[in-house]
């Protein structure tokens, strides 16, 4: 017994459910010796559901559908033709869910095949073998998926026997359906906007350091955006699911590749965000130390100034100042201001050399921004040769 399946339409596979649809018309070919007639009765007999009725007709079924049935349209659309020898041409279209296992670890990347498997349910091998058409599986033009390409000319089709322990053997046929996403589709819908939040998260290094709300609220809105749109990415993809008993099951994650690149990325933009809190400390630090820079440089010329003047105010054993001027109001009006404050709260307190943080200067926080500038691109620009010469095909 022969058997084809011509596709007419085909849905998108359903990564979530790991199912794909298609609308077929299913065909048969065999000889029944017991329908030969008299040819000259006419060439050929064709009927529709009642006709089938009235003859054998092999039960076939699909092995890995999840749900089927027979496409109404006015009536059952069913076809059957006998020849004049007995041969017997039997067709119906079917409207079919199969299940489609896949493994997503290259998603968006993956290439999966797909298998349409058929066998008999009631015949075993001594009453009914099945074999391939010539063109096993066929594809309407029409046919084209939104987001995967379909290699038509890539089908394979083989036979194979199912055994079971009561019943026996049992004749089968799959045909392998392969397909591959469109990866154009995937750049315009995941990566370009995450790689557009990535780039500007990068605006926020050319603002200026003392700039918090403008900072703050392009850093946080970045991180935001890329997380919720990487949950709806993720929602789209399935859990593996283990079987560990016939009524215990277990769901496992594996790393895939989206994964891989949406958890870089909102990295990358995390670490945006984090360097903002990091300059700003610097450049508020650096502004302190420049304030007691500053306050310590005035301290050092008002001590020697001071010095100057306990030098004037002190009698020498060559020249004797007149008391009429040291006596003076001048003199005694600085003695009064400067030359009777003690020098110790004019000396600035000692440096601690080994804390760093006496080294910061608002330039420092400045030269960070200018050094992540160029880093964070080059960062991810390596990252993205290193991703797409691993993942992409």
């Amino acid at each position: 017994m022969k058997v084809q399946v011509e596709i007419g339409y085909m849905g998108d596979i359903d990564t979530k459910k790991m199912t794909f649809e298609i609308h077929a018309t299913f065909r048969q070919w065999w000889h029944d010796e017991r329908l030969v007639y008299n040819s000259s009765m006419g060439s050929k007999v064709v009927g529709l559901k009642s006709l089938r009725d009235l003859i054998w007709t092999p039960t076939l079924f699909f092995i890995n559908e999840k749900d089927s049935k027979l496409v109404v349209s006015t009536r059952d659309n069913v076809y059957v033709q006998i020849d004049p020898d007995g041969n017997v041409y039997y067709a119906l279209r079917l409207q079919l869910v199969l299940s489609c296992p896949m493994n997503l670890k290259h998603y968006p990347f993956d290439k999966q095949s797909c298998r349409i498997r058929v066998s008999s349910w009631s015949y075993d091998m001594n009453a009914l073998v099945l074999r391939w058409h010539d063109e096993c599986v066929t594809f309407l033009e029409s046919v084209e998926l939104p987001e995967h390409f379909l290699d038509k000319d890539d089908v394979i089709c083989k036979a194979f026997n199912l055994t079971y322990e009561t019943p026996g053997h049992f004749s089968g046929l799959v045909a392998h359906l392969r397909f591959r996403r469109e990866i154009p589709y995937y750049l315009m819908e995941v990566y370009l906007p995450i790689s557009l939040l990535v780039i500007g998260s990068w605006l926020s290094f050319w603002l200026d350091v003392y700039a918090v709300p403008a900072r703050t609220a392009l850093g946080i809105t970045t991180i935001l955006t890329i997380i919720t749109s990487s949950r709806g990415i993720k929602e789209s993809i399935p859990r593996v699911v283990v079987k560990l008993t016939p009524s215990l099951f277990l769901k496992v994650s594996y790393v895939k590749a989206v994964d891989v690149w949406i958890e870089t990325c909102t990295w990358l933009v995390f670490c945006a965000l984090l360097e903002f809190p990091f300059v700003n400390f610097i450049a508020r630090k650096g502004k302190e130390n420049d304030a007691l820079a500053l306050a310590a440089q005035n301290n050092s010329r008002l001590a020697a100034s001071n010095k100057l003047f306990q030098v004037v105010r002190q009698p020498s054993a060559t020249h004797k100042v007149s008391a009429s001027y040291t006596n003076g109001p001048l003199i005694r009006q600085f003695g009064d201001r400067v030359g009777d404050r003690p020098t110790d709260d004019l000396t600035p307190p000692p440096e601690d050399c080994c804390h760093v943080y006496s080294k910061l200067t608002e330039q420092t926080a400045k030269s960070v921004d200018r050094v992540c500038r160029v880093l964070f691109p080059c960062a991810f620009v390596i990252f993205n040769l290193i991703y797409w010469f691993s993942w992409a095909p």
